[in-house]
């Protein structure tokens, strides 16, 4: 099952919310440091959101047809509630959804969606 794409809307595991952890302290430093912080406010904490989430390209009709989505990491500020979505995919933390469909649904390769 570690091979499987992760539903949108299910709970990160223990072991992709500690990568994601990571991720964010590593990549998003800026984001942690007290001359820098949260673009809002200038907080330096965050909290992880438990979910994947998901952002999806627009689709001429909404009943029909596959749409693509980015499965999303999401932080949030402690203080002011500034969320922040990155590429789950691209992050390290969910695994490639190349060629695969979910419910129908194209997942978003690393690098961008498939065509």
């Amino acid at each position: 099952m570690p091979n499987e794409i992760p539903r949108v809307g299910a709970e990160l595991t223990p072991e992709q919310r500690e990568k994601a952890m990571a991720w964010f302290e590593e990549t998003c430093k800026p984001l942690f440091l007290p001359e820098k912080g949260c673009p809002s406010c200038g907080n330096t904490n965050w909290e992880l959101c438990p979910y994947i989430n998901e952002m999806r390209t627009l689709n001429e009709s909404r009943h029909g047809g596959g749409y693509v989505f980015y499965p999303l990491l999401t932080i949030q500020c402690t203080k002011c509630a500034q969320i922040l979505n990155f590429n789950g995919i691209d992050a390290g933390v969910l695994p490639p959804g190349a060629d695969t469909t979910f419910a129908g649904e194209k997942i978003a390769a690393k690098g961008g969606p498939i065509a």
